[in-house]
């Protein structure tokens, strides 16, 4: 998606420059109008969704003018080049660019999740393990249990493609209070669509919570 797009789905001109809080407002007016929970009948909502959540993304990686090589070079004072990757980035890559497949790895995720529905309450413990992404999103389906409130996770360094099925696994539940996460997990763009969606704000390291 480029500029002129992102822009058009939320709202503004070609030559808008919006600020970051302009870009924030209108991300979380449009998701919150278009969240396929509140769309139930609509089935275009979740294509929608999805367009207003890439296009977000895509002006904020924008606005933040740094790509994955320019921070690599902040970071570490020198171009990315191969020879240079840290275990962490190899991961990284490695799921995004290899699909369902993450590179023959077998990685773990451990989630602490409490609920309260209609036929019970309480809190859940589980461990997953899993070597494909298909066995992460059925296992993450299985152990987000409805009515979760309040979800805990603790990862070591994962795949970017489990990353994103675990980020949209937490912007579809539809009354998160307080999300606990490990350091570096998620973006910070991703951090921030996930505080504006669920008006959480962080009130420690990677602690968010309600403001309601």
């Amino acid at each position: 998606m480029n500029r002129l797009d992102a822009l058009k789905i939320l709202g503004f001109e070609e030559k808008a420059t919006p600020s970051p809080e302009d870009l924030k407002q209108a991300y979380r007016n449009l998701a919150l109008k278009y969240h396929p929970d509140k769309k139930r009948d609509d089935e275009n909502a979740c294509k929608v969704f999805q367009e207003i959540s890439e296009a977000y993304q895509c002006l904020m990686k924008f606005e933040l003018s740094l790509s994955a090589d320019a921070l690599f070079e902040q970071m570490f004072g020198q171009p990315y080049s191969p020879d240079d990757t840290f275990q962490t980035f190899a991961l990284r890559l490695c799921g995004l660019f290899s699909g369902s497949h993450a590179c023959g790895m077998r990685y773990k995720l451990s989630l602490t999740v409490s609920y309260t529905n209609a036929s019970a309450s309480g809190c859940s413990m589980q461990n997953i393990a899993f070597d494909t992404v298909e066995k992460l999103q059925e296992r993450l389906s299985s152990a987000i249990l409805p009515g979760t409130y309040e979800f805990h996770v603790m990862a070591n360094a994962l795949p970017a493609a489990a990353i994103e099925i675990l980020f949209n696994e937490l912007i579809h539940l539809p009354r998160l209070q307080t999300l606990v996460i490990p350091d570096g997990l998620f973006s910070e763009i991703q951090i921030q669509q996930l505080s504006i969606f669920h008006s959480l704000t962080q009130t420690a390291p990677r602690v968010l919570t309600s403001t309601h």
